[in-house]
C-alpha cells in the first residue's frame, strides 16, 4: 500500500511527465507526409524527429532530438514540500 505522501509525488511526477510530452510536441512535432498526401480530409499524425507514423510506417527523416534540444522545452520541475 502506497503512502499518502508517495501517492501526491507520483501524481505530481505523472503531471509533469505530461507536461513535458506537450511541450516538445508543441515545439518539434510535424505532419506525417504520407497521411496529408493519402488522406487529405483528415487530420494528419504529428510526429517527432524519427518517429514512425502507425497508418502509414512513413518515418519522419530529420535526426533525433538532441539532449539541448529536449531541455531547452523541458518545463521545470515542481518542488514537492
Amino acid at each position: 500500500m502506497l503512502t499518502k505522501t508517495v501517492k501526491k509525488e507520483y501524481n505530481v511526477y505523472m503531471t509533469w511527465m505530461q507536461a513535458v510530452r506537450r511541450a516538445v510536441r508543441a515545439a518539434y512535432a510535424e505532419p506525417c507526409q504520407e497521411c496529408i498526401l493519402q488522406r487529405p480530409t483528415c487530420d494528419p499524425t504529428k510526429l517527432l524527429p524519427s518517429q514512425v507514423c502507425a497508418i502509414h510506417a512513413y518515418r519522419d527523416p530529420r535526426t533525433e532530438l538532441t539532449r539541448e534540444e529536449w531541455q531547452s522545452v523541458i518545463p521545470y520541475f515542481p518542488k514537492t514540500d
